[in-house]
């Protein structure tokens, strides 16, 4: 009964350490490709549409210091909150450019997948891994990706959720 329990403690604690690492992965990749929009922005923007930009920028220097920070699940998903709401301030930039209707608030997509990504906060037990692997995951960081927004697109990984 024992070495059973421990074989799902162990089971559980790999789960936890997955969705750690792969909410890490796309928080980089998000922020990575945060960046070249933000720098892709059109020189022209005045108005609402540079404050807007302005807040966006506000919010992915808030989220890449966050990042370097992250010791626990919780911590990655404020990160992907803050990310979140920078991608928000740049549609409206986007808009107020372009002379369209900006959106208000983030959409009921984004609301729910929050809620549900709330409801992974059992922290990963990261008292086992070396100081080592911490050094090498936060070395890792710096890798540019695929996700774009990912999360905030609707296609939440499995793993996630």
């Amino acid at each position: 009964m024992a070495r059973r329990r421990r074989r799902v403690d162990r089971d559980e604690r790999a789960l936890r350490l997955a969705q750690f690492r792969l909410a890490m992965r796309l928080a980089r990749d998000d922020l990575s490709v945060l960046a070249r929009r933000l720098d892709d922005s059109p020189a022209w923007l005045t108005g609402e549409a540079v404050t807007e930009w302005k807040l966006a920028a506000g919010r992915y220097a808030e989220g890449r210091a966050a990042l370097h920070e992250v010791v626990t699940l919780a911590d990655v998903l404020h990160v992907h909150t803050v990310l979140g709401e920078a991608w928000h301030h740049l549609t409206r930039s986007d808009a107020f450019a372009f002379d369209e209707v900006p959106p208000e608030g983030p959409g009921s997509r984004d609301v729910a997948l929050r809620a549900r990504l709330m409801q992974l906060t059992d922290e990963p037990d990261l008292a086992g891994i070396s100081p080592a692997q911490r050094r090498l995951e936060r070395h890792a960081r710096g890798a540019g990706g695929y996700a774009q927004g990912a999360l905030y697109a609707g296609r939440p990984d499995p793993l996630i959720i």
